[in-house]
């Protein structure tokens, strides 16, 4: 079945907090991993999670950022960690 709906990933590094806290911590970890904030919507609602979305917003960072291919990205989704 087809939904017939857009959605839009936002996509947020995320910022190291305090030192007593390990929780979005996007200082570089020893298996090279970069943490991003993610949230998805439809022109009316938020939704918890999209696949497409999440793998366009990996491909743009890869491409538009300093990542090095070999490190991993981590996205904090409303839903999940992926």
């Amino acid at each position: 079945q087809e939904f017939n709906l857009s959605e839009t990933a936002f996509v947020s590094r995320r910022r190291r907090n305090p030192p007593s806290s390990k929780e979005g911590d996007n200082t570089p970890s020893e298996n090279n991993e970069q943490h991003y904030n993610i949230r998805y919507y439809t022109p009316s609602i938020e939704v918890p999670l999209c696949g497409h979305a999440t793998l366009s917003a990996a491909a743009l960072i890869y491409q538009h950022t300093s990542a090095p291919s070999k490190d991993s990205i981590v996205f904090h989704a409303p839903k999940d960690t992926l």
